[in-house]
């Protein structure tokens, strides 16, 4: 199985990237629009409870008068229901909440509460009403449907779930095409490496086209095609030196073997050929081990060894080593 490229990473990335700030905004708006609701509900729920409550501290017992007063108020919201228990009795009731909910929530101990019935959910509140009526403990339990609502949640989860799907999808196609664009200038380098031979190392990428972050490595790839173009150039030029140095004591050894074969000398003249044949051959050998000194140099497995040296032995040396090729020219010379 091949490695997996250098788009498909990135756009994996991004598919991936995009995927968990979608799943994150998608979670939080949930949370914050359920907990919206639920301090809607609170605020709501307690300002019903607290309108039946005043309406049953504005009367010395609970009568019809009290009951049509609440329905008055209860009836004017949707989803709502309501029961009043005195004593343990049920003395008022809306929307047969006694009926239905009131056995669920006698027996929860907080004042908000949650209960599911019969296929609808219910957020309620308990509220205890002290000193009403000497004697008696009077409880108002309210409770609102909120069925609609969680209904509406699931369908908006359910949305969000495909949404995140198709997005997550639509990134990911988006990002190839975005990082194969971004990485075109990588592909042109490929391109260009590729059309380069030892005959064709003139070729630059120009900087122009290219985003900054691949300005270096443009830099560095140009940079290299000039080492390698001024490499070829000096390898070329001592090849030619070395074909040229070589050739002069071949053409010399050629030709004084030619002669000597054309008729037979004596061994004198034998030994006066190979002599010459052997310091040409000398001459050659020397110039191979400077070679390899070159190479050996070039390569960085000589290292320079510095030591004391003196001016004058030098100077005396490269003016000996000149001293016969100024004197055939006239150049200078030694005063008597």
């Amino acid at each position: 199985m091949g490695k997996v490229s250098l788009t498909s990473r990135m756009a994996i990335a991004f598919m991936l990237v995009v995927t968990v700030v979608l799943l994150a905004a998608a979670i939080s708006f949930n949370y914050f629009c359920q907990l919206h609701f639920e301090r809607k509900d609170a605020q709501v729920l307690n300002e019903k409870a607290a309108a039946v409550e005043r309406m049953l501290r504005g009367s010395s017992e609970f009568g019809p008068e009290t009951a049509s007063r609440i329905d008055a108020v209860i009836e004017h919201s949707f989803g709502f229901a309501t029961a009043v228990v005195v004593d343990g009795k049920t003395v008022y009731s809306h929307h047969n909440l006694s009926e239905s909910l009131l056995p669920l929530v006698t027996d929860i101990q907080e004042e908000r509460w949650t209960v599911s019935f019969g296929g609808h959910q219910y957020s309620g509140i308990t509220r205890k009403v002290n000193r009403w009526v000497e004697g008696q403990d009077t409880v108002i339990y309210l409770a609102l449907d909120v069925t609609h609502r969680i209904h509406f949640f699931d369908m908006i989860q359910q949305w969000f779930a495909y949404t995140l799907v198709v997005s997550a999808l639509l990134s990911g196609a988006l990002g190839v095409v975005l990082i194969r664009k971004g990485l075109k200038p990588i592909d042109e380098l490929s391109k260009t490496s590729f059309t380069v031979t030892a005959n064709c190392l003139d070729t630059r990428i120009p900087t122009e086209s290219v985003p900054g972050e691949l300005h270096e490595l443009v830099d560095n790839f140009n940079e290299m095609l000039s080492r390698l173009d001024d490499s070829f150039i000096r390898l070329s030029g001592f090849s030619a030196d070395i074909a040229h140095e070589l050739r002069t004591p071949l053409n010399s050894m050629l030709t004084q073997m030619e002669v000597a074969l054309l008729r037979d000398r004596e061994n004198t003249d034998y030994k006066d050929i190979l002599y010459s044949a052997l310091e040409e051959l000398r001459r050659m050998s020397k110039m191979v081990d400077d070679m390899l000194f070159l190479a050996k140099a070039d390569n960085g497995k000589i290292t320079p060894n510095a030591e004391d040296a003196s001016m004058a032995e030098i100077t005396a040396s490269v003016i000996e080593y000149y001293e016969l090729a100024a004197e055939d020219k006239k150049v200078g010379g030694r005063e008597n």
